[in-house]
């Protein structure tokens, strides 16, 4: 039962920080006015899309992106 647990305090751990991650990425881009409203609106859409039902590889590669650009 506490492996169950860990393994679940592990994985929420690593979501809380692929959330912190991405969000410092979305921030970075409006900060320094790289990305506008429109841009960023799309670039959320895709994230989603992939999160939800990408495929593990690109799901990863989305986590290391963000990890890199940190």
């Amino acid at each position: 039962m506490i492996d169950k647990l860990e393994a679940i305090k592990r994985k929420a751990d690593a979501e809380r920080v692929d959330r912190e991650n991405y969000q410092r990425w979305i921030e970075s881009r409006k900060e320094c006015g790289y990305w506008t409203i429109e841009d960023i609106a799309e670039y959320k859409g895709e994230v989603r899309r992939i999160m939800a039902s990408g495929t593990e590889d690109e799901k990863e590669a989305a986590r290391e992106f963000w990890r890199a650009k940190v």
